[in-house]
């Protein structure tokens, strides 16, 4: 199945939808059902938004996208539904690649106090490359979320400050980072600013700036939600192989 246009609105999109699965692994002859291969300015590849939560998607090939390759966040559920959180996020062997934004954008990055929250996440054996800003960037993921063996290449290419790096965790973020393939990257390779994050058994290689940049008490923690205050939630970063930082 193949999506593309040139205009504004997402090629697919799922808005206060649940229990939905795209799934692109229907047919054995080819390893990415699912293509989207293009957008207009500003639009992202898929886009799950609203009040949607209980979503899959997997063996979907993005490229071409005015701006992230997959979005999953509603930027008005705070005002709209206080209290909103969103479940049940599973994403995992999509290959994104060539966007002019993230390749993956994973949650508000606004102050906990304003955004809505995610919880129970999964990012698995995905391939993000060639992106215009971080390949992949998450915030407000505050409950059993683990990232683990996808890679994420060459990224940062538009080199705008703050958005040129390989991997960004933001603030009120908690959960385990690991076994990811990270290399090439305009600005730091992990740029955390999340608090209660293990990062460890990564492979970081290729930094324009810095390797890892982690920061537990980011602008004051007005970043972050309460669980920012426990003391027993620190980021922790070990076990990681690094090589040719510049």
């Amino acid at each position: 199945v193949t999506v593309t246009h040139s205009n504004y609105p997402p090629a697919i999109s799922f808005g206060t939808s649940r229990y939905v699965k795209l799934l692109g692994n229907g047919d054995p002859a080819h390893k990415y059902g699912f293509y989207v291969g293009g957008t207009g300015g500003g639009a992202s590849g898929v886009s799950v938004d609203g009040k949607s939560s209980d979503v899959e998607l997997a063996y979907i090939e993005v490229t071409k996208t005015g701006f992230a390759g997959i979005m999953v966040k509603d930027d008005n559920a705070p005002q709209e539904q206080p209290g909103f959180v969103m479940e049940n996020i599973i994403i995992h062997h999509n290959f994104v690649h060539d966007t002019e934004g993230e390749g993956l954008y994973l949650g508000q990055t606004q102050l906990a106090t304003i955004a809505h929250e995610i919880r129970n996440v999964l990012i698995h054996n995905n391939i993000f490359v060639r992106t215009g800003w971080e390949g992949f960037q998450v915030s407000n993921l505050v409950g059993n979320v683990e990232v683990r063996n996808n890679v994420v290449y060459d990224c940062g290419r538009a080199n705008i400050r703050w958005q040129n790096n390989a991997v960004q965790i933001m603030g009120n973020t908690f959960g385990n980072f690991h076994h990811n393939i990270i290399a090439k990257a305009k600005g730091n390779l992990l740029n955390g600013i999340g608090t209660g994050i293990n990062f460890h058994h990564n492979y970081l290689e290729d930094a324009g700036e810095l390797a890892i940049w982690a920061n537990d008490d980011w602008n004051g923690k007005t970043y972050f939600g309460p669980q920012a205050k426990d003391p027993n939630n620190m980021t922790k970063v070990y076990a990681n192989y690094i090589r040719k930082v510049n």
